[in-house]
Parts: C-alpha cells; structure tokens; sequence
C-alpha cells in the first residue's frame, strides 16, 4: 500500500511529512532546503522513491480572502513544474492559518525562538496532510458513519440545549405567584449575588436561588447590586427583579413639600418621613462651600444659606439617599421653575432677583389667599416708597428660629410675644427699615409671580380677620379702627 506525501513550500525549505500505509496519521519528514528548482525537485522525487508515494498534497496559501497572492502564485507555479516532473496525482490543500496554528502550538510547547524555525515547515507540513487525510476520510464509509454520529450527537445536544433554555426563559420570565400584595424588600450595602438571591428567598420572591445565581453570573456582570428598598409586585418575573436591583431603581417615596415651609421646618418632615438626617439637611443648607458648589447665580453672600431657594414641590426620594442629592434635586426645581423669569423682571422692577424672593418669602408667611397675595405684595412696595418698615410679624419669628439654631437651642415655637419685637437681628423688620437680608421661607411660584407684579393700590396697612383674610388700609387711622375691630374685640372675648 503506499503512502501519501505532505508538502508546505516556502521560499527558504520545504516541509515534509508522510502518511501511515492506512493512510490514517501524518508525521514529519527532515524539512528540504532550497538550492534551485532542479535541486528541491529532486529532493522531493528521492522522497518519493523511498516512500512509495502514490499522492502529494501540496498546501496553498491563499489570503484570507480566499483569493490568489504573489506566494500562493508561487506554490502554483512550483506545483506545476512539479506535476511534470512525476507521475502520481498532485493535489492542493487550502492552508490558511497553518503556519499560525503552529506557531500557536510551539509557544504552548515552550519552544524557544530559535528551535522554532527548524521545525515549523515539518509540522506545517503534518497538518496539512493531516488535515487532507481527515477530509478523506469523512468521505469514506467510515467518514460517514462518523458524521452521522457527530450529527446525532449534535442533534441530542441541540434538543437538550432548547430544552433548559426554554426551562430557564420560563423560570425568570413567569411572574411572581403566591406573594400577595406589592412588597418593600431591602438590601443591605455590600450585599454580593448569593446575600441577595438568600433574601428574596426568605422573601418569597423566588424559589430556586440557584437559577437566579446562573442568570445574574450569565446575563450581568457581578458586583453591581445596587443597596435599597426595592418594591416587588406580583406580576415582576425573576429577571425584572434582577434588573431592578441591578439597575438600582430603588422604592421611591412622595414628599410634599409646602409652600411657606423654611429649612427648619423642611429638614423635620424630611426627618419624619426617614428620608433625611434633620441636622445634616439644615447644616448643609447653610454651608457656604456646599451652596458655592450648586452654582446659583444669585447665592446668597448674608448667611442666609439656601433659605428661599427650596422650591416647594412634591418630590420623590429613595431612603438612604445623601442629604446634599435632596437639597440639589430642590434647587434644581427651582432653578427651572421660576429663576428666568425672576431674572429678566429684576431688572424692570429694580429689584435684586435674591430680593424678588425675599419679599416672595415674607408675601408667603402673610397669607394663603392667593386672591391676597398681589395686593399684601402691593403694601410692602408702598412702604419701600416711602421708606417706612415693614414690620412683618414673620420676620421677627424667623429672628428667633435663627438665634436658637446658632446657639444651639431648641427650635422656637413659633408664637411671637411683645418682648419679641425688640430682637436686634436685620431680620426684624420691626427694628429695621427695607428687606430683610434674605428669604424666611420657600415660598411658592405665585408668592413669587405677586413679589414681581404687586397691585395698583394704595394699602399700607393690613391686619388679620381671623377669618383667613385681611382688611387692608390706606391710613393709620383706619387700620387703628380695623385693629380694634378684628383684633382687640377678639382678644376681649
């Protein structure tokens, strides 16, 4: 029986290698060294005596492309010389990629640098005759047979495949049963995969962690599970629970912040609802290089910290979340919502937008009437005219919250006394003519909209009717009348 010759051409040597009389393996012949045509063809015809070839196979390095280049034109041209010089079959075997995987396979070896040369163009040589045996061979009988188990093979393991993909899609994609009502779950900071899978398992939010852990490794990448609450309803399927936590959207919580409200009285419903640390939420509210940080225009430069600048809104916040996020996401609010308009009325209307909101602030604590709130805002731009005080009782209030937080004392109760009126602090506009140094409160957009378009009116004067309203006068003696009618009859009865 005879054998069958590799060949790999190059330029400098020719790799060589013989098969086994079955025609089975290949193995390596000494490489030839090129000295000429007529030389390397006799080289590879003594080859050919001594073997009893009845077949060469020769590999043709075509580009990656699939097309001719100038060294597979070469081998061509050898070939066909070669083809006329004997006279058993010659054959081409693609050989893309042969001299790489070798390469590959010597530095997996450990072969050094310099070994490698030497024996590269034999195993070129090896594999494509290998790979030309093989091919072959799967036309043969035995070839067949080999494909066909390869293809039952392949048909089990593609049925298997569809099998535990279809079990897996069912498994994370069917909704959640037998939880009930939506629930809060919470996951602790630094919790890894198999903290967060033990949880929803104690939870009731899935049944097999194991699965959960094969999605999360396969789908997400690790170390990525966002800390929360997090609310889970019946309808969520595993994989939306992992996406929810992967992704952090963490349980919101509604907060209405009220028109009017100051720092004080912000940073205690905050604390109430536990979405906020009172004393970290009024520290950083007066903290310059905080505020700095927020870049608003017209920063307050009196102390007044970010007083006026909190628009209230309702607003949505996570638990746990940093006190400076909450201030910023308020001031951004604020920022959106009124600070253009402020901006271009200022100029009009000669005062400072920081004034507009000041004034917006104490237009806010006067009344609840917004019918009122034009007309209260006129009074105060009567007085401005003719530089008389204010005196708004709001402002004195705000003296005293201030004094007890700088000295640390429990905050004021709010009810303001004779004594009270004498504070000296420039936000008792009772002591001082003209503005306070800063807003008393966070007041809303139409306090601010009646700061920037007060009344035509005449008022200087208003007093409370305990009925929600007030009575407004142009003369004192008539607010002295109105005083003694809704205030001083009350006091006696």
């Amino acid at each position: 029986m005879g054998r069958i010759l590799g060949l790999d051409v190059g330029d400098v040597r020719i790799g060589a290698a013989i098969s086994d009389e079955l025609e089975i393996t290949a193995q390596g012949l000494e490489t030839i060294k090129r000295k000429g045509i007529e030389n390397d063809i006799a080289g590879i015809k003594e080859v050919i005596a001594l073997n009893n070839i009845e077949a060469v196979v020769v590999g043709l390095p075509k580009m990656m492309n699939g097309t001719i280049g100038i060294q597979a034109q070469k081998v061509i041209d050898f070939t066909n010389i070669l083809k006329s010089k004997i006279n058993i079959p010659v054959f081409f075997r693609d050989e893309r990629l042969t001299t790489a995987e070798v390469q590959k396979r010597l530095i997996e070896a450990d072969v050094r640098r310099n070994k490698r040369r030497e024996v590269v163009d034999k195993l070129a040589a090896q594999l494509i005759l290998q790979g030309y045996l093989d091919s072959r061979r799967i036309k043969g009988k035995s070839g067949f047979l080999r494909l066909a188990v390869v293809f039952y093979l392949l048909t089990f393991s593609l049925i298997l495949i569809l099998i535990i993909f279809v079990y897996i899609q069912n498994s994370i994609n069917r909704p959640l049963s037998g939880i009930g009502n939506a629930r809060i779950v919470y996951i602790p900071k630094g919790s890894n995969l198999k903290a967060v899978s033990s949880i929803l398992k104690r939870e009731g939010i899935i049944d097999n962690t194991f699965m959960f852990n094969l999605i999360a490794r396969y789908r997400f990448s690790q170390g990525i599970l966002k800390a929360g609450e997090y609310q889970i309803t019946p309808d969520m399927s595993p994989l939306q629970v992992l996406d929810a936590i992967i992704n952090g959207k963490v349980y919101q919580y509604s907060v209405t912040i009220p028109e009017g409200y100051n720092i004080f009285e912000i940073a205690s419903l905050l604390h109430k609802k536990g979405l906020a640390n009172k004393e970290r939420f009024i520290s950083l509210s007066f903290d310059r290089e905080f505020i700095k940080s927020l870049e608003i225009v017209s920063a307050p430069s009196t102390g007044s910290g970010l007083e006026g600048y909190l628009f209230p809104n309702t607003y949505y916040f996570s638990k746990e979340i940093d006190e400076s996020i909450i201030i910023k996401k308020m001031v951004d609010t604020f920022r959106n919502a009124v600070w253009d308009r402020i901006t271009v009325k200022s100029r009009e209307i000669g005062l400072t937008p920081h004034q507009i909101i000041t004034l917006a602030s104490l237009i806010e604590k006067e009344t609840g009437r917004e019918d009122e709130k034009p007309v209260i805002s006129s009074v105060f731009h009567n007085r401005f005219k003719k530089k008389m005080r204010l005196q708004c009782d709001p402002t004195v209030i705000y003296a005293l919250l201030l004094r007890d937080f700088k000295g640390g004392m429990a905050a004021y109760d709010g009810n303001i006394r004779k004594y009270d009126l004498i504070i000296d602090s420039p936000y008792n506009t009772y002591k001082y003519a003209g503005l306070p140094p800063g807003p008393i409160a966070n007041p809303g957009k139409s306090s601010i909209e009646a700061a920037m378009f007060p009344d035509n009116s005449r008022y200087l004067y208003f007093v409370s009717k305990n009925d929600g309203g007030h009575y407004f006068s142009s003369s004192v003696e008539e607010h002295n009348r109105a005083v003694r009618i809704y205030q001083l009859k009350r006091t006696k009865t």
